[in-house]
Formats: structure tokens, sequence, C-alpha cells
């Protein structure tokens, strides 16, 4: 059985609500007989709102800013947060480390104790090379 997972893209303000909110997922999902979990593209979104700065991003007046599209002006919002020479890549760059630590400590731990499959959705990560990449991971444990 297949369960793909809906999540709103709020911000969080701490790691552990993020974590709290894929630990619910999965059990219901679990529950309801779920032995393939997929999480959605950009499933780490939330954790921006750690950062103070980032968390910005989401707010109303910035919201409209940026618009609809996927990433419409948001180079120019992060200029006025972060300082000119700031590129959104710097900070995904900036990120990886922590969200590759989720994706692979946390997600393999779930999958390994609710016994399911786990696909982590995707993040934008940068990668052994430097460049950054939509990166998505694959867990499973045989019992």
């Amino acid at each position: 059985t297949l369960a793909t997972i809906q999540m709103r893209a709020e911000p969080v303000n701490k790691v552990e609500i993020y974590l709290d909110k894929i630990y619910e997922f999965i059990k219901t999902a679990v529950q309801n007989k779920a032995q393939l979990i997929v999480f959605p593209e950009d499933s780490l979104t939330p954790l921006f709102g750690v950062i103070p700065q980032i968390k910005d991003l989401f707010e109303k007046e910035n919201r409209e800013k940026i618009g609809n599209k996927p990433f419409g002006n948001i180079e120019e919002v992060i200029s006025e947060s972060f300082g000119e020479n700031v590129k959104i890549i710097d900070i995904l760059k900036f990120i990886t480390p922590y969200f590759k630590n989720i994706f692979l400590k946390v997600f393999p731990f779930l999958s390994k104790s609710f016994g399911v499959y786990i696909i982590t959705g995707s993040a934008m990560l940068e990668t052994e090379n430097g460049k950054v990449k939509n990166i998505a991971y694959l867990y499973f444990f045989l019992m």
C-alpha cells in the first residue's frame, strides 16, 4: 500500500516541530497499512523558518513581492534581508549540512523503526562537487 504525504510549506521555528510532524505523518500512514510512504518535493521547506531572516521571506509583504511563481523575485528579497552579495545558492549551500543530516539520520531511523519504505521528497542540496541539485532519498530495511 502506498501513502503520499501532503504537507504545508509553513515555516517552523524549531526543528523538533518539523520532526514531530514527520513522525506523525509516518505513524498515520503505517496505521493505515502503508508500506511505501512518499513525501512531497521540497518537503524540508518548513525548516527554513529556523533561520530568522529566511522566516521573514515567508511574511505576507515578501510573499507578495516574490509572487506566486517559484523563485519569482526572491533574489531581490534575499538581497534586502541578507545583503547584496548573498544569493539563494549561498543559502542553499549553507543549509545543506543540516538538511542532509535529517535526510541521512532521521528518515532511515524512521524507516527502520516502522519497517516501511520511505521516499524523502526532495530538497535543493549541495553535492560533493559544489553544485546544487534537487536530491531525494529512498530508505528501506529488510526485516
